[in-house]
């Protein structure tokens, strides 16, 4: 028997470098073409080997990675760097900061249901003085 292996299903490898939580959104994102095997579109069986370019569209972010080593169970976040190789450009990573801006939540996402007392008094205070 082989210790190493020659080539793995994409929707597996994907998983098995923790890009997914899930085999089955794996395979979804292939049928949706957010993945690209060097630079074609897949299906979720198709194969991966060594030095394969694996392109991922993930809520409008391009991730791009070259694979190291074919494997097929979950590793660690931490052995992920022996399997992966990232090659995502750095302008990809400043719009995920900014998309996390644009959605951070304003003061009034904590407030919920019916005004108290003090804060409907203040509220009148407002409309009073003309804001």
């Amino acid at each position: 028997m082989k210790d190493e292996l020659d080539h793995v299903r994409i929707d597996q490898w994907l998983w098995a470098v923790r890009i997914y939580k899930t085999r089955s959104e794996a395979k979804d994102a292939c049928k949706s073409s957010s993945i690209k095997l060097n630079k074609k579109s897949i299906k979720p069986s198709s194969k991966v080997r060594l030095e394969d370019n694996i392109i991922v569209r993930k809520k409008g972010i391009i991730f791009e990675y070259i694979v190291k080593k074919i494997i097929t169970k979950r590793v660690s976040s931490a052995k992920i760097s022996e399997h992966i190789e990232n090659k995502t450009l750095i302008s990809q990573y400043t719009k995920i900061i900014q998309n996390k801006k644009n959605t951070m939540p304003s003061k009034n996402h904590l407030i919920k249901g019916r005004p108290t007392k003090k804060r409907r008094r203040s509220l009148e205070k407002l409309k009073k003085m003309g804001y």
